[in-house]
């Protein structure tokens, strides 16, 4: 499975509501599995598991270049600095 990709705020608790601006990354609706706002990304286990996606398997892209934990990090920050600065 890929990485799990929790949203926390600075002292560690989850965030209640997802960043703004998200470009679709940052998925204020509950989570199936969590209940909590989610990333919605390929490479986030969050967006592999839930129902809209299941079929777009992490096996097409482990291996890929980007979308290593690196890559996947730089792009969860991309994404965090387009949303809130």
């Amino acid at each position: 499975l890929p990485p799990a990709i929790e949203l926390l705020d600075s002292k560690g608790r989850h965030l209640d509501t997802a960043p703004p601006n998200g470009g679709g990354v940052f998925n204020g609706g509950p989570h199936p599995n969590t209940g909590r706002p989610f990333v919605c990304m390929r490479g986030a286990r969050e967006y592999h598991v839930h129902s809209s996606h299941t079929t777009d398997l992490w096996d097409n892209y482990r291996g890929v270049s980007g979308m290593d934990l690196g890559g996947i990090v730089l792009q969860l920050w991309r994404a965090w600095k387009r949303s809130v600065g």
